[in-house]
């Protein structure tokens, strides 16, 4: 597990982490509307998908905003918009599992703030998980 929060990257081939904490903080409270607010998303680009059962699953570490754009207070807003985004390495796609986090065979986001991928190491990812 990478237990450093990372901004958006391209996620080397060689690392050997599953687990990624996104760093979305930064926020806005209010910036989605009334009682809601948005973080600060971030576009990853995964790792070829040469490997099989590779997985790589990606966390927002930022669920709420609060005054002075503080992030995970308990009394904070609750953030209302997807925070990660993955794009694939040149020859490399992902499959279509159903679902509204795949936007194109080229790129995933997550609902909100997970999104979970395998490789078949035959240059595809699928998502697994995309949730709260």
């Amino acid at each position: 597990m990478n237990t450093t929060p990372t901004g958006g990257t391209v996620l080397s081939d060689a690392d050997t982490n599953m687990y990624y904490l996104v760093d979305n903080s930064g926020g806005t409270q209010n910036s989605g509307g009334a009682g809601a607010s948005l973080g600060r998303p971030q576009t990853f680009t995964l790792p070829h998908a040469t490997t099989s059962g590779r997985v790589i699953v990606l966390i927002a570490t930022c669920r709420t905003v609060g005054a002075g754009n503080t992030c995970n207070l308990t009394n904070g807003q609750v953030i209302n918009a997807s925070q990660i985004t993955a794009n694939v390495q040149a020859g490399d796609s992902i499959i279509q599992t159903g679902g509204s986090e795949w936007i194109s065979s080229s790129q995933a986001q997550a609902l909100n703030f997970t999104l979970s991928l395998f490789s078949d190491g035959n240059h595809h990812w699928y998502i697994f998980d995309s949730s709260n």
